[in-house]
């Protein structure tokens, strides 16, 4: 084979590449969320098998990773501080419900490809106060490397400074 074809093949394939990533860029970023597929009510939502979710359930809600404590205020109040604290971090936006009804779904992409995660806050009284159920969970992917538990951690202290827990 001619040096010119086997150039010509080299560059039309790192072209392909390039294109093909480009692509899958354009999607992810592009690609339409549903919020009837995505704003689901997490204290009866039904985890996925894959490992790229966490969901906090209140006192008494089963097939969770976690149990979430009744913090000494009310369910409104919990959600603005929440939904406060979401919005206050980088390429976070509400995609439906809000604050006021106790009940949102938020979207966060990731930093470079802008990688969607659909995160479903629901709050409601508990006795002594308000209790939160809490799902974060990947659209693309397998697994989230833990960034989905970091996230509602990290959410959860910082809307929860200040509040006591409920005895």
């Amino acid at each position: 084979m001619e040096p010119q074809t086997m150039m010509t093949k080299t560059f039309l394939f790192a072209l392909f590449v390039v294109l093909a990533i480009a692509a899958g860029m354009a999607w992810v970023r592009l690609a339409p969320l549903d919020a009837t597929l995505w704003h689901v009510n997490p204290a009866i939502a039904i985890k996925r098998d894959s490992p790229n979710d966490y969901l906090l359930r209140p006192v008494g809600g089963t097939g969770g990773d976690a149990v979430a404590p009744v913090w000494a205020t009310d369910p409104v109040t919990l959600a603005q501080r929440l939904v406060a604290a979401a919005l206050a971090e980088p390429r976070t936006r509400i995609l439906a419900g809000g604050a006021d009804q106790g009940f949102v779904t938020l979207v966060q992409r990731s930093a470079l490809w802008g990688f969607p995660d659909m995160i479903s806050i629901r709050t409601d009284a508990a006795p002594g106060g308000a209790t939160a159920a809490i799902w974060s969970r990947a659209r693309f992917g397998y697994s989230d490397m833990g960034v989905n538990e970091a996230r509602v951690q990290r959410w959860l202290a910082a809307a929860t400074e200040g509040l006591a827990v409920a005895p």
